[in-house]
């Protein structure tokens, strides 16, 4: 395999989807398709960065799970545009539809890096095209829909009104799947498009926001920069070890696993993460006593149990490891943290 970049995106991109789940299948459902309970992914940041493939693959999982084929509609009826996250309130406050436009080309970088949209101008239209940068592996039609979902909520800021002019272009040619999308959204669906997308008339770019948004600042100032997408190989694996609650009970403690999330072989994983002089091995072991060091400081788990949670076997390799990342034992570095907390 040669050069790749690995695909990421947010977990804000997920919506309601557990919440959906949940409500459709009960907690079982949602710990059967993300591996996690529904408190969990409650807990996690919305800019935790996730592996576009695993994002996806669990769209798409999900419609099979609850025999829904547009659950991606459901997804995007769900929650407002501003829980994408800064980037989103920005664009939001743009002056016109058009700048709104522009914001979104600017911004959707630092949400995602396998998500691309453009404008394109043909005439008195304009059509917001939807296109996916290759390397994801699996079917993202309901990805595609939450998508096209969110554009229409963002059109609608600026012109409330979309029923005359706007509609919905599906590259999937499903008569059926047409049919169901117009009607659960309230515009005309055209099947078998050349790109998926909306199209509108280009005269509605000039339309200000139906309410005066707040001023807000760039957010490549703000939270961004402090939680950026990853930029290597290695991050890329470190954010698929971090994004677990236990990362060290479910089977992340595993390159073959890493590698199938980052849709990636181990064999380009190993050899990428060697051009860059680390190890998954050291890796690894730095995440398990980072995981560690959280539970000694925070928790009144024994060290024995802090050796299992952090994914020892036994007690003495983990005393082994703590005391070569750390240079001193677990005992001291608690002593030392409880000490310093009550400072």
């Amino acid at each position: 395999m040669g050069q790749q970049e690995i695909l990421f995106t947010r977990q804000s991109g997920f919506g309601p989807l557990a919440d959906i789940v949940e409500r459709d299948g009960g907690c079982d459902a949602v710990l059967a398709l993300f591996g996690e309970s529904v408190e969990d992914l409650r807990a996690k940041s919305p800019l935790a960065p996730v592996p576009f493939s695993k994002m996806v693959a669990t769209y798409g999982h999900a419609a099979e799970l609850l025999d829904d084929p547009l659950i991606g509609v459901r997804v995007g009826l769900g929650f407002e545009i501003e829980a994408f996250g800064p980037w989103a309130v920005y664009l939001l406050a743009a002056p016109t539809l058009g700048a709104a436009m522009d914001r979104m080309q600017f911004g959707e970088r630092l949400q995602s890096n396998a998500i691309r949209s453009r404008v394109v101008r043909a005439g008195a239209r304009v059509r917001l095209e939807l296109s996916y940068r290759s390397g994801h592996g699996v079917s993202a039609f309901q990805h595609m829909l939450r998508l096209q979902v969110m554009q229409i909520a963002l059109l609608r800021r600026f012109q409330p009104d979309l029923s005359s002019a706007a509609e919905i272009l599906l590259t999937d040619g499903d008569a059926r799947y047409a049919r169901r999308v117009s009607d659960m959204l309230g515009l005309p669906v055209r099947a078998g498009a050349m790109h998926s997308g909306i199209e509108f008339p280009a005269a509605w770019l000039k339309c200000g926001a139906a309410v005066a948004p707040a001023a807000v600042t760039n957010p490549i100032d703000g939270a961004y920069r402090d939680a950026p997408l990853p930029g290597s190989v290695a991050d890329a694996v470190r954010a698929v070890i971090r994004g677990y609650a236990e990362p060290f009970e479910c089977g992340m403690a595993n390159l073959d696993a890493v590698a199938t999330l980052l849709n990636v072989s181990r064999r380009w994983t190993q050899a990428a993460l060697q051009r860059e002089g680390v190890s998954f091995r050291d890796m690894l072991r730095d995440a398990r006593i980072a995981h560690a060091r959280g539970l000694l400081a925070d928790t009144d788990e024994t060290l024995a149990a802090v050796a299992q949670l952090a994914g020892y076997a036994d007690q003495s390799h983990f005393h082994r490891a703590f005391v070569a990342v750390t240079g001193v034992t677990p005992h001291r570095f608690r002593v030392a943290a409880r000490a310093a907390a009550a400072e």
